[in-house]
């Protein structure tokens, strides 16, 4: 099938995507505010924890391949996906079987967050197969099923969850309901008919294909040190409570971010040069990339000025004061999300400062883990190191003066900044 689309039906695909895409993040964030108040800050940060880990277990399975495939050429897309799939799927299997097996654990000693951890990791080759399958379909300019499967996997999550959370089964409703959820997306994606992995696929590839990602590689593992780092600060030193609270409220920052989502998908088809008028596309894109900056900033920064109070009252009376770290939490948040909208930045900084671009964020990224895991900083110490790591890596291909398309990076740049100074404003003088 070709992959060559016009800059029309990317736009037109993505605006549509835009509104089902808000909705499947309500959808979300509602399902995880409803178990959360059943069960308990305590159980929900177990379940918190093994979600972290999941997702940075996902980033070493897929071994910094992902853009490498977005940009890869339509001709020999088939080839390197087969190869890419059997490859991640295999690491993922190995690797749920260590964590299952209590071989390969992170060190968190409470049994409660242990029985969470080694349930989700179990699912892990599931997980990483979905994200296999939605790339194929974006590839495709599919995104529409992606999204309309995902509000159904959200449906079955708050189903599941919330029958097992009325039944008091604590736990086990949101890491059962997990399980539901990708279950029901991995059926609903194979429905889709996304491009089928070959399993007699050459392995040839794969040697290419890693060395081909290590830089982006090296940041990708090495930036799931930030959020382990936050997790084991947040259980170790301030206990399950704090970490349940402190994930959920970070549920809600999370959820505002869908915003960046279209932009980051033209990026990735522009860089990938998939598209027949592509010039005029990088125009459009041009002029998104400035206004969506604007939006998101606007998000987030609503977000850091909402009073304490309104969060009190969504989360419930069990669930201490936590909302009182959220304008921290948002100005993380905002922060690290940005790495995606300036993607665009990004992939100009690794083709043309490869080595810059790992040495960097491997070093950045290591600093945040470092005062993650010093309790004597908290959340602020986090907070300010996270932005810090951030501002210099999105700011470095302004610095060099990268081309970047035709792409308004600078401009957008110095709005981001903006936003990040009235959202620390805030935070620290509440």
């Amino acid at each position: 099938m070709s992959m060559l689309f016009s800059s029309y039906q990317i736009r037109k695909a993505y605006q549509l995507f835009i509104g089902k895409q808000a909705a499947s993040m309500a959808l979300s964030f509602g399902s995880a505010v409803l178990i959360a108040r059943q069960i308990g800050p305590s159980a929900y940060g177990a379940y918190f924890i093994s979600i972290t880990l999941i997702e940075y277990l996902l980033q070493a399975c897929q071994f910094g391949m992902v853009p490498l495939l977005y940009r890869e050429k339509s001709e020999k897309f088939r080839e390197s996906y087969n190869t890419f799939f059997v490859f991640t799927v295999t690491v993922a299997f190995v690797l749920s079987a260590l964590v299952f097996a209590g071989i390969f654990f992170y060190p968190f000693s409470d049994p409660e967050s242990f029985t969470a951890v080694k349930w989700v990791i179990f699912s892990l080759p599931l997980f990483v197969a979905n994200s296999a399958f939605k790339l194929a379909l974006e590839k495709e300019l599919r995104s529409k099923d992606i999204v309309s499967s995902e509000i159904l996997a959200h449906v079955a999550f708050l189903l599941v969850g919330s029958v097992l959370a009325f039944l008091q089964k604590g736990l086990w409703a949101p890491v059962l309901g997990w399980w539901a959820q990708n279950l029901v997306f991995f059926l609903l994606l194979l429905r889709s008919r996304p491009s089928l992995p070959n399993f007699h696929s050459s392995w040839n590839l794969v040697r290419p294909m890693l060395k081909s990602g290590t830089p982006i590689v090296g940041v990708s593992l090495i930036s799931g040190l930030e959020g382990l780092s936050m997790s084991a600060l947040t259980s170790s030193k301030l206990g399950l409570s704090s970490t349940g609270e402190i994930g959920l409220v970070k549920k809600i920052i999370a959820r505002a971010s869908f915003l960046q989502a279209p932009n980051v998908r033209i990026s990735n088809i522009v860089c990938g040069n998939h598209v027949s008028d592509s010039e005029r596309l990088k125009n459009f894109t041009e002029k998104n990339l400035f206004s969506n900056t604007l939006a998101f900033g606007c998000v987030f920064l609503a977000l850091a000025w909402t009073p304490n109070i309104v969060f009190e009252k969504l989360l419930g009376s069990n669930w201490g004061g936590s909302s009182l770290l959220l304008p921290w939490l948002c100005f993380a948040t905002f922060t690290t999300s940005s790495l995606y909208v300036f993607q665009a930045g990004l992939i100009a900084l690794e083709e043309h400062r490869p080595r810059l671009f790992l040495a960097t964020g491997s070093l950045l990224v290591l600093v945040v883990s470092a005062l993650g895991l010093m309790p004597r900083f908290g959340m602020r110490g986090w907070a300010m190191a996270e932005s810090l790591a951030s501002f210099v890596w999105l700011g470095l291909p302004v610095f060099f003066g990268l081309k970047v398309g035709r792409i308004r990076y600078r401009s957008s740049f110095i709005l981001w900044a903006l936003f990040g100074a009235l959202i620390l404003v805030r935070a620290a003088f509440p």
